[in-house]
């Protein structure tokens, strides 16, 4: 669901959404491992660490870390972000980027680096997701454990959205996104601020 969620918007001509990251509150709360960022030896350091996670190896893009290095006025772990994903929605020509990752335990992290940022929180039928994580080698084990795993998830999802204000969350139902597409695509981009793209449905 998140991936399809991703390429919706990703066909939008404002909005670039990259493969997932997952990496980004790892850095945040590894950042004192770097020293002072206003070292370019460990600026450097932390910039060639990001772009060499895997995940971040497998976006439709390539970067330069000197030009991520010089573009970064301020330095601080979420400007460094910043940097990164500004060059990749200019390599794609957008206005603005998002990203496609579970940090639903991690909200308020996200929030704190990123203040104008907004989250949508995709929640699929149970079954269907208990169905594919047990495929996962990282999934649960049998079927009442990957229906405690999504429980406790959808759970969390909602606790944490429930403690920013409602411009800063919603929720989609994937089997509604499914269903009744353009109408719920024309109400997520409402909430995020954008005018519906008939690209989208591309």
């Amino acid at each position: 669901g998140t991936t399809l969620l991703r390429l919706m918007f990703q066909n939008h001509p404002n909005i670039a959404i990259p493969y997932e990251s997952h990496f980004i509150t790892k850095y945040h709360s590894q950042l004192t491992e770097y020293g002072d960022l206003n070292d370019d030896v460990n600026l450097r350091k932390l910039i060639d660490d990001i772009l060499n996670e895997d995940l971040i190896l497998k976006w439709d893009h390539s970067f330069s870390s000197e030009t991520i290095l010089l573009s970064i006025k301020t330095r601080t772990i979420d400007n460094v972000f910043r940097a990164i994903y500004d060059d990749y929605r200019k390599g794609k020509k957008k206005a603005r980027w998002g990203d496609k990752s579970d940090y639903l335990d991690r909200l308020h992290i996200i929030q704190e680096m990123f203040p104008d940022a907004v989250f949508i929180h995709i929640i699929r039928d149970g079954r269907d997701v208990a169905s594919s994580v047990l495929k996962q080698p990282w999934g649960p084990k049998d079927i009442i454990q990957a229906a405690e795993w999504w429980a406790q998830h959808v759970i969390l999802g909602r606790r944490m959205g429930a403690m920013l204000e409602p411009t800063k969350y919603t929720e989609v139902k994937f089997e509604d996104l499914v269903s009744d597409t353009e109408n719920q695509l024309r109400r997520l981009c409402n909430f995020i601020g954008e005018e519906f793209s008939e690209e989208m449905l591309d």
